[in-house]
């Protein structure tokens, strides 16, 4: 059976903390002649209060109060567990529900009380969120595209000509910056939607990071790939389009061809911008460091390189997939960049892959 151990857990963290105290004036009346002797023994009395709150929690009449509606049954064979897991346990199938069971490590505990019948409104609920977050996110895609098409945007909002007259910035804006804001808001999605998986009740870190990564596959190419065209060739028919409706289709498809150079630009932008952010890895770093001489001071310090973050890597490799198979037979050149990408996110996370085995 599982339990519910709030209590215990919020008992053994204060438990901790003491210790942790009392290790430190430990050391400290040794150095200063024992000055922290009173304070040492109160700390201990505090101590000694909290184990004995946990003992009285740990008791089997105490603990029947708590249970959970969740067990883990062990099985003698592999073939067994498989069967059972599959298996109707109970002519109502709400009632009793079966699933293969994560390793202890891969367990959500908090989720585990969450009634059954409550996680499809909960995953009904992420739906709605991501959907929301995707609509928003139309808002700079389309505006990356109307840098792109700078041309045109001069006609529609005069005031962008002042940009042409500033001597190597008209190129900039156009070329390289539209693939970088691109790139800039992309890198904040996969977390956003890990942070959406979270709420929707999985009891394995694995299953939501799957999740997470379908949620930002379907994220990129809905607004990366599909609203990038749609958006690039309307800006550039938007005037024809309201005088000849009726040719409209045959217009967006002669101009999808015109994003091959956007779309070469934003992979060799990824390649080169995330491929080397990846391999620094910056924001782990400035983490690492801000925890060690801050609220981690004197713990015990863990490698701040973590596994493969596939709910960020698997959605950016396959949208250049995608990006790849469509434009092959309209934009050959764009070949020779998919493949240094590839070769970069090689060297990229087999070195990461191997430095977490060492650790």
């Amino acid at each position: 059976m599982v339990y519910d151990g709030k209590d215990i857990e919020h008992l053994l963290n204060q438990a901790t903390s003491i210790a942790r105290k009392i290790e430190e004036l430990g050391c400290r009346s040794v150095i200063q002649k024992h000055k922290d002797v009173e304070e040492l023994r109160l700390h201990e009395e505090k101590l000694q209060g909290l184990c004995h709150k946990i003992r009285h929690i740990q008791c089997e009449s105490v603990l029947k109060r708590k249970e959970l509606p969740v067990a883990f049954v062990s099985f003698k064979s592999r073939c067994g567990a498989a069967i059972s897991s599959q298996s109707q346990q109970h002519e109502n199938p709400l009632l009793w529900t079966t699933e293969v069971a994560p390793e202890p490590r891969d367990v959500v505990w908090n989720n585990l009380a969450i009634p059954y019948h409550y996680l499809p409104l909960y995953r009904i609920g992420v739906f709605l969120a991501a959907s929301v977050f995707t609509i928003f996110f139309a808002i700079p895609v389309t505006a990356v595209q109307g840098i792109v098409r700078f041309e045109k945007l001069k006609k529609w909002f005069p005031p962008a000509m002042a940009i042409q007259f500033i001597p190597g910035v008209s190129s900039i804006v156009t070329g390289y910056l539209p693939s970088a804001i691109l790139s800039l808001f992309i890198y904040i999605v996969p977390f956003a939607m890990l942070a959406l998986g979270m709420l929707q009740g999985y009891v394995s870190r694995s299953k939501r990071e799957i999740k997470a990564c379908n949620m930002v596959f379907y994220f990129l190419v809905g607004n990366v790939f599909f609203l990038s065209l749609l958006s690039g060739s309307l800006i550039d028919q938007i005037g024809q389009s309201f005088t000849h409706p009726k040719d409209f289709p045959s217009r967006l498809a002669s101009a999808v061809s015109s994003q091959a150079d956007f779309f070469m630009t934003y992979i060799l932008t990824d390649g080169l911008s995330g491929f080397s952010l990846e391999i620094v890895q910056f924001g782990l770093l400035t983490w690492d460091f801000i925890r060690v001489h801050t609220f981690g001071r004197g713990r015990n310090k863990n490698p701040y390189l973590f596994s493969l973050p596939y709910y960020r890597v698997i959605p950016s490799v396959s949208l250049s997939i995608l990006i790849g198979m469509v434009y092959v037979v309209i934009a050959p050149l764009l070949l020779p960049f998919l493949i240094v990408y590839f070769l970069l996110g090689y060297v990229v996370y087999i070195n990461q892959y191997h430095s977490c085995c060492s650790l």
